[in-house]
């Protein structure tokens, strides 16, 4: 019995090791793994077969001075974080909010972007305030 737990617990312990360094993951060495989804321009886009937007010019230039390819994914938005903290994928950009959930499970690099939220509406709307969208007639 002692043996088998052994052999158990040897077995876990080469996969925690593999999985730290990526020797098992199988993996090219050469090449950055990025997650998108390519949904959200200016930031990532499809044209055609083709990844571009903002984020796809910075990955680009982050693997040309890692002296590596760029090898792009697009996924589901809500599976970037879990395939970046897995080791499925080296990074993910995609027009991301940085929130204190999101820095429990990643790193984020600085903030490059600031996003601005607006709501438009017609000339002459009674809406001139965030908070006259909350005000109802009863």
């Amino acid at each position: 019995m002692k043996k088998i737990a052994s052999l158990i617990l040897a077995a876990v312990m080469l996969c925690s090791l593999c999985f730290a360094f990526g020797s098992c993951s199988g993996k090219d060495d050469n090449v950055l793994y990025m997650a998108t989804n390519a949904a959200f321009p200016p930031y990532e886009f499809k044209e055609g077969d083709n990844f571009a937007g903002i984020d796809v010019e910075i990955a680009t230039e982050i693997a040309k001075k890692l002296g590596m390819e760029l090898q792009i994914a697009d996924v589901e938005f809500g599976s970037i974080i879990g395939g970046v903290s897995t080791g499925k994928y080296d990074i993910g950009m995609a027009g991301m909010t940085v929130t204190d959930e999101r820095k429990q499970s990643v790193n984020f690099s600085n903030t490059y972007a600031t996003g601005i939220q607006v709501i438009i509406v017609k000339d002459g709307s009674p809406i001139a305030s965030l908070d006259d969208i909350f005000v109802f007639d009863e």
